[in-house]
């Protein structure tokens, strides 16, 4: 098993050692979707260090798979999903015929389930 050390360079900025810089509530998440992208073994340990000193420790599997919730539901996370927008209809499921979504998009999450209940889009 390997493990990586990240530090902060900045209240939620992260630097990878390649020098790529990711900011904003999710970064740690980011990286770890980023080293994953890059070969990084599944098993491999993330090490978050601010000031050198350990801040945050885990396997980059959990870190990659979550994201922060919002505002609303702070300081709350939830599992992580590409973004409709920057991933396009086939990524969704969507058939370009009929512009409906397929079957294979799977089950709704417990996410998408309460945004519906309160009249949102899933």
């Amino acid at each position: 098993m390997s493990e990586a050390f990240i530090p902060y360079v900045g209240a939620e900025a992260v630097q990878l050692p390649d020098g790529r810089v990711f900011k904003g509530p999710s970064c740690e998440s980011d990286a770890a979707r980023a080293l994953l992208a890059d070969g990084l073994a599944p098993d491999a340990r993330l090490t978050f260090l601010r000031d050198g000193r350990p801040s945050l420790t885990g396997g980059v599997i959990a870190f990659a798979g979550r994201v922060w919730a919002g505002a609303a539901d702070d300081p709350a996370s939830r599992k992580w999903r590409p973004y409709r927008r920057q991933h396009g209809p086939a990524a969704l499921g969507v058939e370009a015929a009929s512009g409906t979504m397929a079957t294979e998009c799977g089950n709704p999450t417990a996410d998408d389930k309460a945004a519906l209940a309160e009249g949102g889009a899933a």
